[in-house]
């Protein structure tokens, strides 16, 4: 299915998105949520140019309006032996292998550059900051450090 943005864009389509498009109470952050979210926003085909020259900001602000809140939700802890519940919903409607793969390396790149925007953001506003973030992944037996 091709959606007609009204304006020429270059928004791919991932896999498992219909035809119909999900009303915002069923918006999820995965891949088709984020397609559906922008399919309900669209692409300023008014204004011919601006969603194309100003793309990686309204995908930016796609991903924002999903984690809006989420600081604030109460669900941060999880057991050891489980999966945050967000894991489950950004793998619906994901396939699995390298499309997959593609898919979620793709949203991890803008989730982590979202962050980093912002920090830096932050840091501009009250000048003396620094972030580090240390994450550890039992499951590939990794760590990893970054600070901002």
């Amino acid at each position: 299915m091709l959606v007609n943005w009204g304006v020429p864009v270059n928004i791919p389509e991932p896999p498992g998105v219909g035809v119909q498009l999900l009303p915002w109470q069923e918006l999820k952050f995965n891949p088709v949520g984020l397609f559906n979210l922008r399919r309900h926003l669209g692409a300023l085909p008014c204004k011919p140019g601006v969603f194309t020259t100003y793309q990686e900001h309204f995908l930016a602000s796609d991903i924002a309006w999903f984690a809006a809140g989420l600081s604030e939700d109460g669900d941060h802890h999880t057991a050891m032996d489980t999966f945050h519940r967000l894991f489950s919903t950004l793998h619906e409607n994901v396939p699995s292998g390298s499309v997959g793969q593609l898919l979620h390396k793709e949203l991890q790149t803008n989730i982590r550059n979202l962050t980093f925007d912002l920090v830096n953001l932050y840091k501009s506003y009250i000048h003396h900051i620094s972030l580090t973030i240390y994450w550890y992944r039992p499951h590939c037996g990794t760590t990893s450090l970054v600070v901002v």
